[in-house]
């Protein structure tokens, strides 16, 4: 059922799975159904409602579209749609009430006139994609719903438009968008800007780009404030410390970029299970990292939807890729973090063997 399919801001009300068909028919000509599709599969058992708001002008993509896309001999329009989504029956009364559907809020996803990759800037409430028993670094921020004020806490994903971004720079966007907008310290770094970073010392063509080289990623986040850390698997997984290190940093509220030999997404968050066994007692270390019950990231492909879980087998929902296959990965460090994950477990390793030593 469709409330004011004319309006400005019609309102899908889906009482079967069937009825995301009606989210096409006010989404035209922006949404396709391969986008619908990433919509649908991830958010399709917890979505009561999608109010859809039309001629939304977006700041990421009014970036590329006045620097690229408006240059194009067929222009597409300036203008895109940003879908809300509830998991209530809501109405336009109800949503006028800021108070009443706050709860029911599940954040938004912004549709682009970039076929056939339309999903823009994404902000999504972790339960909406069903996320569960977890721990992720998320920022919030503040929507306006035609006046209605809203809040949403998750972590900001893009998909690449294969013109201005590819996985590269998509993923050094969604980085850089929390960090500022969870430490208002960090500028707002918008996506042509993130592409542009590489021109100096770019191989080939900057737009459209090919993608990026993982010094390349580096440079881009120390040219915006960043203090970028390049860990290679080769160099640092001899004794088992590579994956350890990827931990050590997600679990720090330190997103991470982690490379493939073809691919690029950025992690976030991990599932672990404290209920497993620790080593056995003839080889136990005086104390257990807590990384040794981690069994899986939580991250953002581009190619997918947020919130994807990257682990050792292919469950549903999974990257189509495991932890082992991580190449390398860079640790982007804020403003103030001098210290690179290895040498503050050096201090914490000898302040508690001290303590140790001191008790017996």
């Amino acid at each position: 059922m469709i409330l004011e399919e004319k309006g400005l801001l019609p309102i899908v009300i889906l009482q079967n799975t069937q009825q995301w068909d009606e989210v096409m028919a006010v989404a035209l000509t922006h949404l396709d159904q391969r986008g619908l599709n990433r919509i649908s599969d991830a958010l399709q058992n917890r979505v009561k409602s999608i109010a859809v708001e039309r001629h939304y002008i977006d700041k990421d993509y009014r970036d590329t579209f006045t620097n690229f896309h408006a240059k194009k001999f067929s222009t597409p329009d300036s203008r895109c749609l940003r879908l809300h989504f509830f998991d209530e029956v809501i109405d336009h009364n109800t949503i006028r009430n800021s108070a009443a559907v706050q709860p029911n809020y599940l954040g938004y996803v912004v549709v682009r006139p970039t076929r056939p990759n339309c999903i823009g800037r994404t902000l999504l409430d972790p339960r909406a994609c069903g996320l569960t028993n977890c721990h992720l670094s998320l920022c919030s921020e503040e929507v306006s719903l035609q006046g209605t004020v809203l809040n949403v806490a998750g972590f900001p994903f893009i998909s690449q438009d294969t013109d201005v971004t590819v996985c590269a720079q998509s993923a050094l966007w969604m980085l850089a968008r929390y960090f500022s907008n969870r430490y208002r310290v960090h500028p707002e770094i918008y996506p042509f800007r993130v592409a542009d970073l590489t021109r100096d010392y770019s191989i080939g063509r900057v737009f459209p780009s090919s993608g990026l080289y993982i010094w390349q990623m580096a440079e881009a986040l120390r040219q915006i404030g960043y203090s970028p850390l390049i860990y290679d698997r080769s160099r640092h997984g001899v004794k088992g410390d590579f994956e350890h290190l990827m931990y050590t940093y997600v679990e720090s509220g330190i997103p991470i970029l982690a490379a493939f030999h073809d691919h690029v997404v950025v992690l976030f968050g991990h599932r672990s299970d404290f209920e497993s066994q620790p080593p056995n007692s003839a080889n136990r270390p005086p104390f257990i990292f807590s990384s040794h019950f981690n069994r899986e990231f939580i991250g953002n492909d581009d190619n997918g939807f947020p919130y994807q879980v990257l682990g050792n087998g292919q469950a549903p929902g999974a990257m189509p890729r495991k932890i082992s296959d991580v190449q390398q990965f860079i640790a982007g460090l804020p403003e103030k973090v001098f210290l690179p994950a290895e040498s503050f477990q050096t201090v914490v390793t000898q302040i508690l063997q001290r303590e140790d030593v001191g008790s017996q």
